[in-house]
């Protein structure tokens, strides 16, 4: 189960995470196999000090009861019996010194798994997020091209009819500006030119930069004309201010 978890850590992993818990991998390996041959080893050591036990044991209580003499020599080799346990011993606390480290060091590596995962988890939030707002930027920007296009086509129709009825005519600046040029207003002299310059700014809203002669009431009108955007009553009421001056 150990491998699964790794492989599936691997996935989730760049490939800087890759290399990094393929080390880490390689190394678990060579300490869980190393535990294994000092296991092996030392159950190998446990059974002959056991079988020798059981032999010097069998020596001891037939030379007891042949020679007391013999018990000094036993005494020795009980002795030196103890020490080999408390060998035995020792080795036991190293390794399970072994394996508590081996443990930590998975439980390191799950942590460090389960980061990961989170961080992974935190980034595709943010990129299904930024998706999310890039949709709706691009559908913004189609809904205004779809305005520009409309307020272009409303623009060209109310002129067009304008030019016939009104003595209107324009001309597209190379600045994507519109002038509108006004005759038939003064009766005196029919021919005279009154003219105004418009354009649609960044932020889609109507502009004059030009008029001669002067209206005053530009502004005000301006401001109802980006409420209505109705371009067509803007151009009568123009006419109708340079019909006043």
């Amino acid at each position: 189960s150990n491998s699964v978890s790794v492989v599936s850590q691997r996935e989730s992993l760049g490939f800087e995470g890759r290399m990094t818990m393929a080390v880490d991998s390689n190394a678990l390996d060579i300490l869980q196999q190393q535990t294994g041959d000092m296991e092996q080893k030392l159950a190998i050591l446990v059974e002959t000090r056991t079988k020798k036990l059981r032999d010097d044991k069998a020596k001891h209580t037939a030379s007891l009861r042949t020679d007391k003499e013999n018990i000094a020599t036993l005494k020795g080799k009980i002795a030196q019996t103890t020490e080999s346990s408390k060998h035995v011993l020792a080795v036991q606390q190293q390794r399970e010194a072994a394996k508590a480290m081996v443990q930590s060091e998975i439980t390191e590596l799950g942590s460090h798994a389960s980061e990961l995962n989170d961080k992974k988890r935190e980034k595709d939030a943010t990129i299904a997020a930024l998706l999310q707002k890039k949709n709706k930027l691009a559908e913004t920007k189609r809904a205004l091209s779809r305005r520009e296009s409309d307020t272009s086509t409303r623009l060209t129709e109310g002129l067009e009819m304008y030019k016939q009825w009104l003595g209107l005519d324009f001309c597209r600046r190379e600045d994507e500006q519109l002038q509108l040029i006004f005759t038939r207003i003064n009766e005196a002299d029919p021919d005279k030119k009154y003219f105004f310059t418009v354009h649609i700014d960044d932020t889609h809203n109507y502009q004059v930069t030009e008029c001669s002669p002067r209206v005053t009431a530009v502004p005000e009108m301006l401001e109802r004309l980006q409420q209505t955007n109705d371009f067509g009553a803007f151009v009568r009421e123009m006419r109708l201010e340079f019909k006043k001056l």
